[in-house]
C-alpha cells in the first residue's frame, strides 16, 4: 500500500472541519496509532506516524467565555443553596473563585444543553 503524508494530511484536514480540538487531539492520536500497526506489520513501507500533527490543548480551554443568563441565574442559585458539609454554615461566599468555580460546575453540569 502507498500512503503519502498528503493522504495522511488530507485526511485530517476532512475531519477537522466537525470535530473540536479535543476530539481532533485523540482521532490524531488513534491515527498515529494505526500507521505505527501497519508499519510495523508490513503495509506500509515507512513509518508515517512522526508526520501525524495534533492540535495544542491549552489549560481551561473547555470552559466557556460567555455564560447566558439562565446560566448565570444556575450558578447563583447553586451558591445561595450549598448544602455541602462547608456550606451548611451559610451561604456560598462566590467571591471566593474557589466557591464560584465549585458552584458555576455543579450548576452548568445540571442544565439542559439547550439552556
Amino acid at each position: 500500500m502507498d500512503l503519502s503524508i498528503g493522504d495522511i494530511d488530507r485526511y485530517m484536514d476532512l475531519r477537522a472541519l466537525k470535530l473540536t480540538r479535543c476530539s481532533l487531539k485523540s482521532v490524531a492520536e488513534r491515527l498515529r496509532s494505526l500507521l505505527r500497526y501497519l508499519h510495523r506489520t508490513g503495509h506500509i513501507a515507512t513509518d508515517q506516524s512522526p508526520h501525524v500533527i495534533a492540535p495544542l490543548l491549552y489549560a481551561y480551554e473547555g470552559v466557556p467565555s460567555i455564560l447566558k443568563r439562565s446560566q448565570i441565574a444556575a450558578v447563583l442559585e447553586t451558591g445561595r443553596t450549598d448544602k455541602t458539609p462547608a456550606g451548611a454554615a451559610g451561604p456560598c461566599d462566590l467571591a471566593d473563585p474557589c466557591n464560584l468555580w465549585t458552584a458555576a460546575n455543579s450548576a452548568l453540569t445540571h442544565l439542559a444543553p439547550t439552556e
